[in-house]
């Protein structure tokens, strides 16, 4: 019998987590709308198939300014360069409680002068909805 290899499907399921990483600083000015760029700190698996790569690309936004009276600066989460190259939904809360889907910049962690958070900053990413990923085996 003569096998072939046949590309499959790893599903990754709604709100499962994998940690990111900030890949610019992002500045206390900065202005809705402003892009954040981030890269996937570990191979994220199911099972043995790596679905999302160890440095994947993932993008996010910054949906509200830093406010003047205490206000705190909001991202959003959008999307993720799965391990088949394609890119799939991914949002920054573990629920889908709060529809905007929003979370704030700050981590408590302490940043330079006139920065929101600095490059390197860890967040958790969450799948949004499953993300049926191809595999080649």
């Amino acid at each position: 019998m003569l096998f072939r290899s046949t590309a499959a499907h790893a599903v990754l399921p709604d709100g499962s987590p994998f940690p990111i990483t900030l890949s610019a600083d992002i500045p206390d000015d900065a202005k809705p709308g402003l892009a954040l760029h981030f890269t996937v700190k570990n191979d994220v698996k199911i099972g043995n198939d790596v679905v999302i790569h160890k440095g994947a690309a993932a993008t996010g936004e910054v949906t509200q300014a830093k406010g003047r009276f205490g206000g705190k600066m909001q991202m959003k989460l959008a999307t993720v360069v799965g391990a088949d190259g394609k890119t799939y939904k991914i949002r920054a809360l573990s629920a889908r409680s709060n529809k905007n889907q929003e979370r704030q910049v700050e981590t408590g962690a302490k940043t330079p002068n006139k920065v929101q958070a600095t490059a390197g900053t860890e967040y958790i990413a969450y799948a949004d909805g499953d993300l049926s990923v191809g595999m080649s085996h």
